[in-house]
């Protein structure tokens, strides 16, 4: 185990008096691989929106769970704008031009009563603008299964709103160039149809400006 010398430690900003060997060099060698990246020093902690529903036990131990795949499959997009534009480029083309942000456990407006007035979320949204410039979102449902069935109908106001004639691109103004959605879809697919519905609210102004 090497011995670090105290200034060396201190060069990198890495010197706290009660470390011993073993975790002195560890946080060393932590030091010169953040340099080596150039990421700011400091504490980071990622945003996590108010409300998210974050199941830290199930991410470290499940991986058959559908929140890990989302961190694995759109994590890297997370951290990287241009490779997030390629991957929609390439899988989803016609829809964004450039990818600004991706969003974990995302929702604009938990338990707003414009939108489904519930704490639902999308696993994923990719943020950014389309080929004329204006913003646009895409949201993503990740499953590994779906049970197919809900014991109950979805609320009146969900169902109205999946019926909105249109993408919305404001209060009563739906895209007249875009594909329409269905004006429902099928029982079978309770969490699909939910997004659905979120998804048709989402579209007001406002709610998905880029970050400062």
């Amino acid at each position: 185990m090497p011995l670090i010398p105290e200034a060396a430690r201190r060069r990198h900003r890495a010197f706290v008096p009660a470390d011993h060997r073993f975790k002195a060099a560890a946080r060393f060698l932590q030091a010169l691989w953040r340099e080596d990246r150039g990421l700011a020093i400091g504490t980071h902690v990622n945003p996590r929106e108010p409300g998210a529903a974050y199941d830290v036990d199930r991410l470290k131990t499940n991986l058959l769970s559908s929140q890990p795949l989302a961190f694995n499959l759109f994590g890297p997009l997370a951290g990287d704008s241009q490779l997030a534009t390629r991957f929609v480029t390439e899988f989803l083309p016609g829809t964004l031009t450039e990818v600004t942000d991706v969003l974990f456990e995302h929702s604009p407006g938990r338990g707003d009563p414009r939108f489904t007035a519930d704490r639902t979320a999308y696993d994923v949204v990719m943020r950014g603008r389309n080929a004329t410039g204006a913003r646009g979102l895409i949201c993503i449902e990740i499953k590994y299964s779906e049970p197919g069935h809900e014991p109950a109908p979805p609320p009146a106001a969900h169902t109205d709103r999946a019926r909105h004639p249109g993408p919305v691109r404001g209060p009563g103004r739906p895209d007249p160039d875009r594909r329409r959605l269905p004006a429902t879809l099928p029982t079978a697919l309770p969490r699909e149809r939910h997004a659905h519905s979120r998804a048709r609210g989402h579209g007001d102004p406002g709610l998905h400006r880029p970050h400062p």
